[in-house]
């Protein structure tokens, strides 16, 4: 959720509906045909400080009235990260927000500010752009706002074997729709900032409780797949993928501005977020009884 860089807004997980302007309902809804990711590579023992300032930043934004609504993430495994990733239902949509932030001087000084703060916290910065491949993705509507960690794939197609992928994907969603698993997932392709042929896979977990169901169901997807199934999927890998990197994400409140009808979903878990470092109680109080 910043503006560091020339194409850079507000970066957020606003999972919304192809609307006007960015919205970010609860409840069962698709993912976004357009995500911006920024990763921010965190200084070891600087997590602490980096996130008090991602925090005030986050307030930042909440404090604008725009409806800038972020999602922010950070690692559990893998390299010391955060991500702040934003969902669009286009590019002028995109670029709509940007002008909007651009035009608000108050904000557009809180983020200089803030960013020149967070130089001390972290040794880079990445921005990347993704296209959703509905066709390569699995059960993916689903009630965003309760989803408290992210199980996160990260795949690196061969150059011009990308067709062994889709191959690999189709036969993933067979067999996990015959064997009854509750696996689910949204699968996004690398359009810029990253290299050709990178494939993101977001898996949301409403907690990471929810892996030891998959674990569980490992052995009915293995039973339907079969020998012969997971000799075709070896040799589809072996000839068209290069790496698969597998990490596991939580999602921070603290650094998080999000919706009032995503707050009111989850208040438990929302309730450190960005809206109520900015003021914003999480309900009105009841009105007293004259």
């Amino acid at each position: 959720m910043r503006r560091r860089i020339s194409m850079s807004v507000p970066l957020l997980l606003g999972i919304a509906t192809l609307a006007p302007a960015q919205s970010m309902p609860a409840g069962p809804t698709p993912p976004p045909p357009i995500i911006q990711r920024f990763r921010e590579s965190v200084k070891i023992g600087r997590n602490d400080a980096h996130e008090a300032n991602e925090r005030v930043w986050a307030a930042a934004y909440a404090k604008s009235g725009l409806p800038a609504y972020s999602i922010a993430l950070t690692a559990m495994t893998g390299s010391n990260d955060a991500w702040w990733m934003s969902g669009w239902s286009s590019f002028k949509q995109y670029d709509d927000m940007n002008a909007l932030i651009g035009k608000n001087k108050e904000l557009s000084a809180a983020l200089v500010a803030y960013g020149a703060k967070d130089t001390e916290f972290i040794t880079d910065g990445v921005s990347s752009m993704w296209m959703l491949r509905e066709d390569m993705s699995y059960r993916d509507t689903v009630d965003w706002s309760r989803m408290h960690a992210y199980q996160v794939f990260t795949i690196r197609a061969r150059p011009g074997h990308t067709d062994e992928l889709k191959r690999i994907t189709d036969k993933l969603i067979a067999t996990h729709k015959a064997a009854g698993t509750s696996a689910h997932w949204a699968m996004y392709q690398g359009m810029m900032g990253v290299p050709d042929g990178t494939y993101m896979v977001l898996g949301p977990l409403a907690s990471v409780a929810d892996l030891d169901v998959g674990m569980r169901e490992d052995a009915q997807f293995g039973k339907v797949l079969g020998e012969v199934g997971g000799k075709e999927l070896d040799k589809l890998s072996a000839d068209g993928i290069i790496s698969v990197e597998t990490n596991l994400f939580s999602v921070s409140p603290k650094m998080s501005y999000v919706s009032k009808e995503w707050r009111m979903a989850d208040v438990d878990f929302w309730k450190g977020s960005a809206v109520m470092q900015a003021g914003e109680p999480m309900e009105k109080k009841a009105a007293k009884k004259p």
